[in-house]
């Protein structure tokens, strides 16, 4: 007799359960469900999703709450800039060990001092986290100044690391430490570093799939006795798989530079036009393997930040310069001009003034 009123009791329970996930709505004037982006985590709980609404926030050093959805209102870049303003990091992830999500905002003017990490975002123990369609702009760290991940599981999609500085290492991205990064479609524009000037792998795992990583600079070249990776430096025992991605312009340490014994996964891959070298060093083997080549991707307009290509580019599919036919097109963004309508070169200080 008790077995029916026992099952409705846990009907009720799930349902409510279920419907206890709520909505922190954050608007500019501060009259939404809570004044701030950060009261707005610390009042929610896993499953809740924080949804702000578009404009600018002078908030720095945000804790992200495990398990929340964290999103602007069109969930598009441009819609939200968070500006640190240059007082602390924008973001940060600590032990997010439920699904926890990023989208849709611009992480502006992060800063950590010396022997810190990530100006933008740090990430640290989490092991489901998702991050798309964001801008980390001008953020600056000793380590990983756009975002740096340490034993962390991290997806990275439709996302632009453009102007961000490290001291030391990973101007755009630092992974260490046993972290595992994917990539998809992220472009890396001016990024500066000692070493690893777009993106720094240290004893971690890496994949970028159809990634543009485009004029950056690793400074501390001459100084290491060795080339210093401006595109993208690799150290350690790490694995590393690039697929479908240019890496063009470097000013300064070559494409990408390995020490310690890693060799990375190039499939698919136009390396070209980098100060010091393009297929160099540890992937000098791979060139014109699996669909590697190196060939100007003429790119529409890279001053404005429009990585899309003309329709004559050969990292186009039916393009290749080799006939290899790579399944898709090579580098972030499709065809987004007709043929003959990429800019002239331009200089990295003039790349690096659109962003001020």
């Amino acid at each position: 007799m008790k077995t029916v009123p026992i099952f409705a009791g846990i009907l009720v329970i799930l349902v409510v359960s279920g419907a206890s996930a709520r909505t922190w709505h954050v608007l500019p004037d501060s009259l939404g469900d809570a004044p701030t982006i950060q009261a707005a985590l610390d009042s929610s709980s896993a499953g809740d999703t924080v949804l702000v609404a578009c404009g600018t926030y002078y908030e720095s050093g945000i804790w992200m709450e495990s398990g929340v959805v964290l999103c602007s209102e069109t969930g598009l870049a441009d819609c939200v800039t968070i500006d640190a303003q240059g007082i602390a990091m924008v973001i940060e992830c600590v032990n997010c060990i439920e699904p926890t999500e990023i989208v849709g905002f611009t992480l502006k003017n992060g800063w950590v001092p010396w022997g810190e990490y990530g100006g933008g975002m740090f990430c640290i123990g989490c092991t489901d986290l998702a991050v798309s369609d964001c801008t980390f702009l001008n953020n600056h760290a000793d380590f990983g100044g756009g975002l740096s991940c340490d034993y962390t599981a991290l997806e990275v999609v439709d996302c632009v690391f453009a102007q961000n500085s490290a001291v030391s290492l990973g101007g755009g991205l630092y992974c260490m430490n046993n972290a595992s990064v994917h990539l998809t479609g992220c472009v890396f524009d001016s990024n500066l570093a000692g070493l690893g000037g777009g993106i720094m792998c240290g004893t971690a795992t890496l994949s970028a799939h159809s990634c543009t990583i485009f004029a950056n600079q690793a400074y501390a070249s001459e100084g290491y006795g060795e080339l210093g990776g401006g595109g993208m430096y690799v150290d350690g025992q790490s694995a590393v798989t690039l697929e479908n991605t240019i890496i063009a312009s470097s000013t300064d340490g070559g494409g990408i530079w390995c020490h310690g014994g890693t060799v990375p996964e190039v499939r698919c891959c136009d390396i070209w036009g980098n100060a010091d070298g393009d297929w160099v060093g540890c992937i000098a083997d791979e060139y014109g393997m699996d669909g590697n080549f190196s060939a100007d991707p003429r790119f529409c307009d890279t001053p404005t930040g429009n990585f899309g290509v003309e329709t004559c580019s050969p990292c186009l599919p039916g393009n290749h310069p080799d006939g290899y036919a790579c399944g898709a097109p090579v580098g972030a963004y499709p065809s987004g001009c007709e043929c003959g309508a990429t800019t002239e070169p331009t200089t990295w200080g003039t790349i690096k003034a659109m962003y001020r």
